[in-house]
C-alpha cells in the first residue's frame, strides 16, 4: 500500500480527457502487473483541509479478515485522518 497527500493542482490538471491518469500507479513497492484500489478523500475538519490518495493492491484475503476493499478504505480513512 501506498498512502500520499495529493497536490491539487496536480489532481486538476487531470481532467477531462486526461482524468484517468488519475487512476494510473507508478508506485514502488506495487508490483506493475497488480490490480489496485486507488482512493481519494478530501476532507475539512477545524478547518483544516486534507486531500490524501491510497493506492492498495487488491489480493486474496485470509478467512477472518475484510475484504480486500473494507481494508483499503479503513487504511485510506486512518492515513487521511492522520494528516
Amino acid at each position: 500500500m501506498v498512502h500520499t497527500v495529493v497536490d491539487r493542482e496536480v489532481f486538476a490538471v487531470c481532467s477531462g480527457d486526461d482524468e484517468y491518469k488519475r487512476a494510473t500507479y507508478d508506485e514502488p513497492g506495487i508490483p506493475a502487473d497488480a490490480s489496485v484500489f486507488v482512493i481519494y478523500i478530501e476532507t475539512e475538519s477545524q478547518q483544516i483541509r486534507r486531500f490524501t490518495r491510497t493506492v492498495w493492491p487488491i489480493k486474496p484475503s485470509q478467512a477472518g479478515e475484510n475484504i480486500p476493499l473494507h481494508q483499503a478504505m479503513d487504511a485510506a480513512i486512518q492515513f487521511n485522518l492522520n494528516q
